[in-house]
């Protein structure tokens, strides 16, 4: 899989640099022929301005013959390029929305993987992890980053589900779970309780709230200094 993988990425990146170098290949035909035309022109300026005398002829053949060259060349160029490369210009923003919106649910899913993990629908049976009613009961040493660390993650999960329109049946101290490593707390949580569609508009701001309580409870009783 890992071989096939990358003979693909390699076929991308052969495709994009081809396609960059027909964009070269073209834009250097235009500028080309830009530069054509208008030297003639930077010429005559240089010339007038050493004191040199140009005809009005001359100005006369370069207003009707070689500007309009200039201006006619480009679409014929950009007409003749396109059919030479066999190229048809059709921007198509479905396939740009589709891409977006794969990109989406990818990490939506690759959140979920991880949200998974966090969640029991049973009872914890995991002995290095304890609820945040226990911990508050015994005396554990909690540092400012790890209290930093549970706070993001348990708030990435609500995120997570919130997005999912689902919400926690009751969050609250005997639900959350933390892991305890010695006589020290770690970021790591678990959530004890099955997620449940949001049927109210309250749901969601309820959950937030019920989980800035729980840490508030962790930061008011614990000593965070450590």
């Amino acid at each position: 899989m890992e071989v096939r993988k990358s003979s693909v990425r390699t076929k991308k990146i052969k495709s994009a640099r081809k396609k960059d170098l027909v964009v070269a290949r073209n834009l250097l035909l235009v500028v080309t022929t830009d530069f054509l035309c208008w030297f003639p022109i930077g010429v005559m300026g240089i010339m007038a301005l050493n004191g040199h005398v140009i005809s009005g002829d001359i100005y006369a053949w370069t207003a009707v013959f070689i500007l309009p060259i200039n201006s006619a060349l480009n679409p014929v160029l950009y007409t003749l390029t396109a059919i030479l490369g066999n190229t048809k210009f059709n921007p198509n923003t479905e396939e740009q929305n589709r891409t977006e919106i794969t990109e989406e649910l990818g990490n939506y899913f690759k959140d979920c993987r991880l949200v998974n993990k966090m969640i029991s629908v049973r009872r914890i049976q995991k002995s290095d992890f304890k609820s945040v009613t226990s911990v508050l009961e015994q005396d554990y040493s909690l540092a400012t980053h790890d209290l930093v660390r549970l706070s993001v993650t348990l708030f990435k999960l609500l995120d997570v589900i919130h997005k999912g329109s689902l919400v926690f049946e009751n969050l609250n101290k005997d639900s959350v779970h933390i892991k305890v490593k010695g006589e020290k707390i770690t970021g790591d949580i678990k959530v004890l309780g099955e997620p449940r569609e949001s049927r109210k508009s309250e749901d969601i701001p309820n959950d937030t709230l019920q989980a800035a309580v729980i840490i508030h409870s962790l930061m008011s009783q614990l000593n965070v200094s450590k």
